[in-house]
């Protein structure tokens, strides 16, 4: 895992993680989990620039939480560190 609680992270958008994975039947993208359509909404919504922040780390599912969303992100939907 490439990242630590704290620190503050760029979200792929949405195109470039679909030509880099491909989609699911269900039409979500193909990373190592998936990375949904209401995810993407939610994190647009948010207004951020897609730069979000770290609030905790699942070493079992190799995936970060943060906040404001229940869902697990992994290293391969993140862009990498906002400086």
């Amino acid at each position: 895992m490439k990242y630590r609680i704290g620190d503050k992270v760029r979200i792929k958008i949405w195109e470039e993680m679909k030509e880099e994975f491909g989609l699911t039947e269900l039409g979500s993208i193909n990373s190592d989990l998936y990375y949904t359509q209401q995810m993407e909404l939610r994190l647009n919504s948010l207004g951020l620039d897609r730069a979000i922040k770290i609030s905790a780390v699942n070493e079992k599912k190799n995936c970060y939480y943060i906040s404001k969303f229940d869902r697990c992100w992994t290293d391969d939907m993140i862009e990498g560190l906002v400086e």
